[in-house]
């Protein structure tokens, strides 16, 4: 069974009972909030920027009513679980809780467990076949992505025992390129393209073209073979 309410998309319109819940939050003031920047992707410098502060109201209402939609979401998990319990399924059921933007579950991990480690929703799928058993996917069920060539963006997540890194690329008219060290500009305030050695980013350029080319684990884990 799959249920995909749309909340907290747009309109993020809260059941009338949990309007104003969260009348009093409003959008996280992080470093990176609102600020002009000169170092990133066109998207991010035009205009207006930053924002006037005539527009803040409208973003903390719109951030307060995307809060209120999920207590129904809340609820409905409530009585999916209370409902799994009632027949005494629950043994032989697993929920993963998961959202358009990822979610930290993938082969492998043990119940109970947190993990620090990226993840992707292409996780979803290999844990789903593992727990059924399935060693492979049949070919006519194989998921297409029917936006699959309309990306004009790719990104790599570089973490290792000294590395802690963010590289993307953007094909477009300016071919852009940004790169973050993530240990120590978490909000990725710095672009630090220009700081970083050519080799470097001619390996990051290389490992995203054999990336976005690979398909299958056997494939796309090359950075060890090589």
């Amino acid at each position: 069974m799959v249920l995909a309410p749309p909340a907290p998309h747009q309109p993020f319109t809260p059941a009338e009972r949990h309007r104003g819940a969260f009348g009093n939050t409003t959008v996280p003031r992080t470093p990176h909030f609102n600020i002009a920047v000169e170092d990133k992707h066109w998207l991010m410098t035009m205009p207006p920027s930053p924002l006037p502060a005539s527009i803040l109201p409208e973003l903390d209402r719109a951030y307060s009513s995307r809060w209120e939609s999920l207590l129904a979401v809340d609820e409905m998990v409530a009585d999916v679980m209370a409902m799994l319990e009632k027949n005494n399924v629950m043994k032989d059921t697993y929920v993963i809780y998961t959202s358009d933007n990822g979610y930290h579950v993938g082969p492998g991990i043990k119940e109970n467990v947190t993990s620090n480690q990226p993840v992707l929703n292409i996780d979803l799928a290999p844990t789903i076949l593992a727990l059924a058993g399935v060693n492979e996917c049949n070919q006519l069920y194989i998921c297409k992505c029917q936006d699959s060539t309309n990306n004009t963006y790719a990104c790599i997540r570089h973490i290792g025992k000294n590395a802690n890194y963010k590289y993307c690329e953007f094909r477009d008219r300016e071919n852009f390129i940004e790169i973050y060290n993530i240990e120590s500009d978490p909000y990725e305030l710095v672009n630090i393209v220009d700081e970083t050695f050519p080799a470097l980013k001619a390996w990051y350029n290389h490992v995203m073209k054999r990336m976005l080319a690979c398909k299958g684990a056997e494939s796309c884990n090359f950075i060890e073979k090589e």
